[in-house]
């Protein structure tokens, strides 16, 4: 099988070490912050042949699913509420600021000033959060076509528990927590 060529911009480099990732059949290649998975059968030779995804938003389905299979939904959420112009509202960008993984946060840490707080800012934070693996990347590129916009996990971390609704979501956290 012929390798493609990695290219990376150096310049752009923020030191997060999500620059490349590769396998057997794909490439990944980081441009300017954005990643691109490149695939022969859709290759033009020009390292521009899917569209790019940050890697704010890939960093973000590293951190918050639980396992791989789950990946494309936790995508899902976010494409779909940045498609609605909600916040992220994103526990593992508040635990990036905490430096520290808590179970439950409290208003005061979701309150946080930070550009890396998606509680407070909509849109991206301001860099990733997390090293991305190649499951998140194609996750980011290939999310669920879903109408979900709320996630919260288990209790014992098995996963997440996926909602359409603010109400379903409430009753979700509700049963999480043992109510």
């Amino acid at each position: 099988m012929k390798r493609k060529i990695v290219h990376i911009d150096s310049e752009k480099c923020n030191g997060c070490g999500a620059c490349v990732h590769a396998c057997h059949e794909n490439a990944i290649v980081l441009e300017n912050g954005k990643a691109r998975l490149i695939r022969d059968d859709y290759c033009d030779g020009l390292g521009d042949c899917l569209p790019a995804c940050p890697t704010d938003a890939i960093s973000i389905i590293e951190r918050e699913a639980a396992n791989d299979e789950e990946r494309p939904l936790v995508a899902s959420v976010f494409v779909n509420r940045l498609a609605q112009g909600m916040k992220l509202e994103s526990c593992a960008t508040v635990q990036y600021i905490l430096k520290e993984r808590k179970t439950i946060l409290s208003n005061a840490d979701t309150a946080i000033d930070s550009p890396y707080n998606t509680y407070r800012n909509l849109g991206l934070p301001v860099g990733p959060i997390a090293s991305p693996g190649l499951s998140s990347i194609q996750a980011a590129l290939n999310p669920a076509a879903t109408d979900y916009l709320y996630f919260v996990a288990k209790a014992d971390g098995s996963g997440n528990l996926f909602s359409k609704t603010f109400e379903e979501h409430n009753q979700k956290i509700q049963q999480t927590q043992g109510n």
